[in-house]
Order: structure tokens, then C-alpha cells, then sequence
């Protein structure tokens, strides 16, 4: 038996999510983006791994598209939940426009991609696949941390609560 599990479905999914999370943000305190995430490593508060998040779309959808300089950041001031989502959705639309206009048959030819000074060759499907996972784990990390900092985070982001698919 197989089952399968659509893109479409996927960016429902994860549309969903960041919704829940930009309306909870903006009803919250600053501290709630300053909850720790790692004390001491890159991302040490929940407002630099939601950064981190839409940046890594960002870049992976810049790799996707074959651009060869892909951005070393948002460019969004702390505290601003807005803007960074405002920069998650305009990121979100360009990886669905890829999606959308890249013939099936070039998303599963594997291709060469550069992360700083590594080389990897993977499908354009796997890089795609592996954005909406890093995502999902890095929420789940913002959960535990928001939760840990005293903040009742939002509910229901398992995927049977999700709209997006049957």
C-alpha cells in the first residue's frame, strides 16, 4: 500500500501553523521572543530560531531556483512579528511559484546544491521536503521553549487538526 502526502497538502499544513503562530505572537509580550531555545549556541531565543526558519526557506528557495547568491539574512529588526512574517509569507509565495511552474520530471533529477562550503547532490524534491520538515521541527522547539518560559503556546499543530488535508 502507499500513501502519499501532497505538496499542496504540505503548504496547507504549513500556512496553517504560521498563522496560528503570527496571530499568538502578536498578542503577546516581547519576552515571549525571548524565550531561550539554546543557551549559547546560534539560535538562542525563540525570535532568532523563527529568523532562522524563513531565512533557510528563503535561501533553500533561492538554491531551488538556481541562484547563485542566496541571502545571509531577513533584514527584520527584533521585535517586529509583523515584518517577519510579512518576510515568511513573501518567501512562501516564491517557493510556491517555483513549485507551481517547475515540470515534475526536473524536481526528481537530482541536481548539486552548495550550502557555505559544502557541496550536496539531492532531487529539488528532497530540498523541498526538507524545508517543510526543518520547519515543523524548529515549531515544535518554539513550542517547548515558549511553554518553558511560562506561555501557553498555541494548541492543535498536530496535522489531524489541520485543515489542509483528508
Amino acid at each position: 500500500m502507499s500513501l502519499t502526502l501532497g505538496i499542496d497538502e504540505l503548504l496547507g499544513y504549513s500556512d496553517e501553523e504560521r498563522g496560528k503562530w503570527e496571530r499568538w505572537f502578536a498578542g503577546q509580550p516581547p519576552a515571549a521572543l525571548d524565550a531561550v531555545v539554546q543557551r549559547g549556541e546560534r539560535f538562542p531565543t525563540v525570535w532568532a530560531l523563527m529568523d532562522h526558519i524563513f531565512l533557510v526557506e528563503k535561501r533553500h528557495t533561492q538554491r531551488l531556483k538556481g541562484e547563485s547568491k542566496v541571502d545571509g539574512d531577513t533584514r527584520v529588526a527584533y521585535p517586529d512579528v509583523t515584518a517577519l512574517f510579512g518576510y515568511g509569507r513573501t518567501v512562501r509565495a516564491e517557493l510556491a511559484g517555483f513549485i507551481q511552474a517547475a515540470p515534475e520530471a526536473d524536481l526528481i533529477r537530482p541536481r548539486e546544491y552548495r550550502f557555505a562550503s559544502t557541496a550536496m547532490v539531492c532531487s529539488p524534491r528532497k530540498l523541498m521536503l526538507h524545508i517543510f520538515f526543518h520547519e515543523i521541527r524548529h515549531w515544535a522547539q518554539i513550542a517547548t521553549a515558549v511553554r518553558n518560559a511560562g506561555f501557553v503556546p498555541p494548541g492543535n499543530h498536530d496535522l489531524i487538526f489541520s485543515s489542509a488535508l483528508e
